[in-house]
């Protein structure tokens, strides 16, 4: 169950942060296979000049900040592909250039990420990358 927030600068519309949200939750869909039932993205919108960008407070909002919280265990592969999704499903929706799309992943032992008070599953590996490895030994 990955968990996202999404830091930008107030003032987007909210058709755009809608597509955000929908966005994100289809590319942890496709990217991890977690299904978008076990998704959550928060928006979290800061105001212009309480964002610092080499100590300057930028002249526009055309940055976005992701912070995703997910379970550990999944190869470097899988969260390479992750982050490059996310950085091209922000800047998409946002309309904004990929590099100006940061990504931080933090990953939390599976036991100390719980729903209702019990604790998730070690991470199952997507299809796609099983697919590949399945491909590579032939």
């Amino acid at each position: 169950m990955p968990y996202a927030w999404v830091t930008v600068a107030s003032g987007h519309p909210s058709n755009k942060k809608k597509t955000l949200i929908k966005t994100l939750t289809q590319t942890f869909d496709d990217v991890l296979e977690v299904g978008s039932a076990h998704t959550q993205i928060y928006v979290v919108e800061a105001a212009l000049d309480t964002i610092g960008i080499a100590g300057e407070t930028p002249d526009v909002a055309d940055v976005a900040l992701v912070t995703v919280m997910l379970s550990k265990g999944r190869p470097p592969v899988v969260l390479q592909r992750l982050v490059t999704q996310i950085a091209a499903s922000v800047a998409s929706a946002l309309q904004v250039r990929t590099d100006d799309v940061h990504c931080v992943l933090l990953e939390q032992e599976a036991s100390r990420i719980s729903v209702g008070g019990v604790p998730l599953n070690f991470p199952r590996l997507p299809g796609w990358l099983l697919d590949h490895q399945r491909h590579i030994v032939q």
